[in-house]
């Protein structure tokens, strides 16, 4: 009855909305035949003023027999309308009282409910087949009704033309014409329209009632079934699928299982493409029905299991299952002759048949989680497969027991070992690579524990060599390739212009982390320069070496004859960039070497000059090259007058050009040495005189170089300070000077009376810049710069220069 029902509803619907149309059709055909009369005569009236009247007349009663007659037309067309929806309602009413009443109904009442179900069903038939009746007779009177006034409306007219002109008489039966033509129009449309409800309703009715008799025939039957033992009553309706899935797979089978509400047979269509249909499709289809002999098997819990299939191929399973109702037959091949249910259907489902082989997948990730991609999968030792780029792998194997490794550059390798594998069996094996990557990572300062940028870290692995700079803050985070062998046994060499090189070892295996390395680089130790071996009274017995250095530093000297290494040490000579050094318990015409050790930033003592020199025997005759120089420009000095007068000996030589003068045949004695500015061409910042003792060695020349010592009082400013550029965070201050100057630097908050440079900037023969970085925006900073000229370690003059500083916002 519900299945009626709802057969029903769309009928109605159409029935309702053709109804409605053809209302509005019947109603504008109506209002146009009126408008196109109105028309038409009052054109003729226009024409014929002799006859305005007459046909005045004419119109007016045309008008009005028209007018009644549509009026009627749709009136009664509001009526039916009316009428339709209501016996609509009442076809909808029955029906869902029926359907109500057959779910109350027990199986008592069965016999009366199926009574009166039938009732129903003749009387919606009756209902509806006299409703149909009366709508067509009443749109057939209406438009009979129309015709009629059409052909008396006619006939008036013709009676009243008759009294006018020929032309008046052309132009009404032109009316006549016209409106005949509109009205059989709209007859034929009316009619076709009221055919088309009539169908349309008719149908409805029709299958409303062959669905309500159906149903309700097969309800009877069930419920007399059940209330009577003599004659065979059948449940006809299909039975319910549920709990369809697969049970098991092997390599030429397939078990499947599903349940029915009642016992139903259990049928399996099969195919190897997912087309398959009740009715065909699939490629190599295939029907399985279980049976016991001949007889088809129905059973609620149904298994069934398809044999004959080919290893590692996908299969299609279309499973059906029906009901066998009353005594039936079969047939020779098997099929059965009798009453069923209708066949319900399941499916298509898919499964593979499991393959000869075995397989073995897996996953390849990292330490994070990370799928690898493109590692290399070795199975018993050979290549066969790579990760995908979800890392994921898989590889067909015979049967038996097999051993897996994965390998990935930069990874450290796992391997295992599969338990014994079956044929069709999946193993599935996931790896999970540690990095072989080697991290080193750390900090590189100077000695005062600040971070030192541009350093260069370098080392070399797997024959490729690697190099990174650190920035300002010094820090450093260095990732080595995995080490081929597995451990990586070498070293980083730090290396920076002007620090001595440092050299890390290491001995690390793949994987390995070595993080917070704090490497300190100390500056090289100070330079030395202008060495001078001088002799000492004659340079026999005594000598002294003269040398200067970069920088204030510690120093001593190592000395020995040649043949006998470094036997004596001076004593250490500290904070000090200029040196004089003396040898003394020297032995006659012998050969000696010396070499000259330095403090370094790290405290320790290293030795960064060596030289020779050889003692003269007593009595020799050798010569002397004295070269005088300006200390202030290095340049030589020419003109000046070097006097030596010894014992034996008096000889006076002007300098040249290069600033020397060579004094020659001199004994092997000690002589008195002075310079003078005779010519007046020394710069008045020079001393005009200067003296000293030598010791002339025989067969050798002695060569003195002597840097003129300073007249403080003729020696004005040393240095000037200003400002070149300034930022807000930065200052740059040039330092203006002629002289060769030792400088001293401090700089200081002035706001907070911090102190933040205090240090010596070595000697600067002219003037430079320093930029001072990093400092706050709207702050007033003290800048305060000694100069000291000195010459040997003697401090000649000293002169210190104050300048303040702001930054802009």
């Amino acid at each position: 009855l519900k299945e009626a029902k709802s057969m029903l509803d769309p009928y109605i619907n159409s029935f309702e909305d053709k109804f409605n149309s053809f209302y509005n059709f019947v109603k504008n055909i109506g209002g146009d035949v009126l408008n196109k009369l109105n028309s038409l005569l009052k054109s003729a009236g226009n024409t014929f003023n002799n006859t305005v009247a007459a046909l005045g007349e004419a119109i007016v009663e045309v008008s009005d027999i028209l007018g009644d007659a549509f009026v009627s037309a749709t009136d009664f067309l509001a009526d039916t309308s009316e009428a339709v929806h209501q016996m609509v309602g009442n076809v909808s009413q029955a029906t869902q009282e029926a359907v109500e009443t057959a779910i109350e109904i027990t199986q008592e009442v069965a016999e009366e409910v199926a009574e009166e179900a039938e009732t129903v069903v003749q009387n919606v038939q009756q209902q509806a087949s006299q409703s149909y009746e009366q709508i067509y007779s009443q749109v057939s009177s209406t438009i009979s009704s129309a015709q009629d006034t059409i052909s008396s409306t006619s006939s008036y007219v013709s009676s009243q033309a008759s009294s006018v002109s020929s032309t008046v008489s052309s132009t009404v039966s032109n009316i006549t014409s016209t409106v005949s033509s509109f009205v059989s129009n709209a007859q034929e449309t009316v009619s076709s329209y009221t055919q088309e409800v009539v169908d349309t309703l008719s149908e409805a009715a029709s299958s409303a009632s062959s669905y309500i008799s159906s149903g309700w025939n097969k309800l009877t039957g069930f419920l007399s079934s059940s209330s009577s033992s003599s004659t065979p009553q059948y449940d006809y309706s299909a039975p319910s699928i549920t709990n369809l899935h697969i049970e098991s797979i092997t390599t030429n089978s397939v078990s499947l299982c599903w349940d029915t509400d009642k016992k139903a047979t259990t049928i399996v269509i099969y195919a190897e493409t997912d087309d398959v249909t009740p009715s065909g499709g699939g490629q190599n289809r295939k029907m399985y029905v279980k049976r016991s002999g001949i007889e088809m098997v129905q059973e609620k819990h149904h298994t069934a299991t398809i044999t004959g299939l080919s290893p590692g191929k996908p299969y299609y399973f279309l499973i059906c299952s029906y009901q066998l109702l009353g005594e039936g037959s079969y047939s020779a091949n098997g099929g059965y002759q009798g009453a069923t249910t209708d066949p319900q259907y399941a499916g298509p489902i898919e499964a593979v048949t499991l393959p000869t082989t075995a397989l073995i997948t897996g996953v390849v990730k990292d330490s994070q989680e990370n799928p690898i991609v493109h590692a290399s999968v070795f199975i018993d030792g050979k290549l066969k497969a790579y990760s995908s780029s979800e890392g994921r792998y898989a590889v067909e194997v015979q049967p038996g027991v097999h051993t897996i490794k994965i390998e990935k550059k930069d990874y450290i390798s796992a391997q295992t070992t599969t338990p014994s594998l079956s044929s069709g069996d999946i193993a599935n094996v996931d790896f999970s690579l540690a990095s072989g990557k080697i991290l080193i990572s750390g900090v590189v300062k100077d000695k005062n524990s600040n971070g030192l940028g541009g350093v260069v870290i370098s080392t070399s692995i797997n024959n490729q060599g690697i190099s990174y700079t650190t920035p300002d803050t010094g820090k450093f985070s260095i990732l080595l390739p995995m080490p081929e062998g597995g451990v990586f046994n070498g070293s980083l060499r730090f290396h920076k212009e002007g620090f001595i090189d440092f050299v890390q070892n290491f001995n690390l295996s793949a994987g390995a982390k070595v993080e917070n390395l704090n490497i300190t680089l100390y500056h090289k130790p100070p330079q030395v320069m202008n060495v001078d071996v001088i002799d000492v009274e004659g340079g026999v017995y005594k000598k002294d070496i003269f040398y200067q250095t970069s920088e204030k530093t510690s120093s001593f000297i190592q000395f020995g004859e040649s043949q006998k290494g470094y036997q004596y040490q001076t004593d250490v000579i500290d904070n000090a960039n200029v040196f004089r050094v003396h040898l003394v318990g020297l032995h006659p015409g012998e050969n000696y070497i010396f070499r000259i050790v330095v403090k370094d930033e790290r405290g320790e003592y290293v030795s960064v000059y060596n030289g020779s020199f050889h003692t003269l025997s007593e009595n020799e005759v050798g010569s002397l090259k004295v070269c005088v120089y300006d200390p202030k420009t290095l340049s030589p000095l020419v003109g000046a007058r070097v006097d030596v007068d010894s014992l034996h000996d008096f000889e006076s030589v002007p300098t040249g050009n290069d600033g020397c003068a060579l004094i020659q045949n001199l004994k092997a004695e000690t002589c008195n040495v002075n310079i003078t500015d005779y010519e007046n061409t020394f710069p008045d910042y020079l001393e005009k005189e200067y003296g000293f003792r030598v010791q002339i060695q025989g067969g050798k020349l002695l060569t003195n170089i002597i840097y003129m010592p300073y007249n403080p009082e003729n020696i004005g400013d040393l240095f000037s300070l200003s400002v070149v550029e300034k930022t807000a965070n930065s200052i740059k201050i040039k330092v203006n000077s002629q002289w060769p100057l030792q400088y001293h630097l401090t700089v200081s908050m002035e706001e907070k009376n911090k102190i933040l440079i205090d240090k010596d900037l070595g000697i600067k023969r002219e003037g430079f810049t320093f930029n001072l970085k990093r400092l706050k925006p709207n702050r007033t900073y003290k800048f305060v710069v000694d100069g000291i000229l000195r010459q040997d370690t003697s401090i000649i003059k000293q002169q210190q220069r104050t300048i303040y500083v702001s930054t802009p916002p």
